[in-house]
């Protein structure tokens, strides 16, 4: 059983019927990134702790990311319904120091996201916070350490799941559910899939070189990246660094499709040699192994054919 069907049992319910919005949140973070897996009651009791009077009081301050993607969640449903400051503040309230959202406020989210079209407000809600997140983290990308590059790319070229598109839905699910949105992950990812294979035909993605050429114009591409300074020693900005550095592009372009769905139609074997020679040395086994399913795919259609 994966995390959000666990949020949905009758168990988990009765656990977080008696936690705040921001607490059933933090509930939920409590079993996504932790080492050992809490208990059911463990996770409360750190929630609880985790959104003391003392922390909330302090969650506007700048510097504290305590509770940054909740705010991103807030600022994004903001700007999808439409809200007025007085009512985003109304639901900022709400959700860190109340049980559910106001009528009035849920009336007005819970319009806005039907009139959109729930799946697509989700998404859009979705690209807000990952968005944020990347203007909040740019000293992440080519962190010693830390090999996520492709994170700094938009939403609609990550997988659907826990590990990329849909990671930061742990924070946005309690709020909408709050305002009465059901979310239906079968819907939610069928709209994905059609929204990311209209992006990369947008722009141009067909194939790991023309992949390649866009990721390396930097915030031509994708204006999150203007003037975010890497984490490396240089002090050089993201952008700086995908224009002037084929090798990081090369593997930037390599995490990426390692990553990317069977059913985005892209060609691996699309490369200039120039390419291919650099990208070749640092291709991955994930990447391989797409591209023997491909093959295979394709020579089963064959024969059934």
């Amino acid at each position: 059983m994966d995390l959000l069907e666990f949020l949905n049992t009758r168990e988990s319910r009765e656990i977080i019927k008696d936690l705040t919005i921001a607490e059933r949140v933090k509930f939920a973070t409590a079993f996504q990134w932790a080492r050992e897996k809490p208990t059911p009651e463990e996770a409360r009791d750190k929630a609880k702790q985790k959104c003391s009077e003392e922390a909330i009081s302090k969650r506007h301050e700048e510097g504290n990311t305590s509770f940054e993607s909740e705010l991103a969640s807030i600022s994004a449903i903001q700007e999808i319904a439409g809200l007025t400051n007085e009512e985003a503040e109304q639901l900022d309230n709400d959700v860190f120091t109340g049980y559910s959202v106001s009528d009035d406020i849920r009336e007005t989210v819970n319009t806005a996201f039907k009139d959109r079209g729930v799946e697509d407000a989700i998404i859009e809600a979705l690209c807000s916070i990952h968005d944020n997140w990347m203007r909040n983290h740019g000293n992440n990308f080519q962190k010693p350490g830390r090999d996520k590059d492709y994170q700094f790319v938009d939403l609609r070229l990550m997988p659907f799941g826990d590990d990329g598109a849909t990671a930061d839905l742990i924070f946005l699910r309690p709020i909408l559910e709050s305002c009465g949105i059901e979310i239906d992950m079968e819907r939610l990812e069928q709209r994905f899939n059609e929204m990311q294979e209209e992006f990369m035909k947008t722009n141009g993605i067909t194939s790991a070189e023309t992949l390649h050429e866009y990721l390396s114009k930097g915030a031509d591409n994708n204006q999150v990246l203007e003037g975010l300074i890497a984490g490396d020693e240089n002090g050089k900005t993201i952008d700086e660094i995908l224009r002037e550095n084929p090798e990081v592009v090369n593997h930037m372009t390599e995490q990426v499709m390692s990553k990317l769905p069977k059913h985005v139609k892209i060609n691996l074997d699309e490369l200039t040699p120039q390419v291919m020679e650099e990208y070749s040395e640092t291709i991955s086994e994930t990447e391989t192994a797409i591209r023997d399913d491909m093959t295979k795919d394709k020579d089963e259609l064959t024969i059934d054919e």
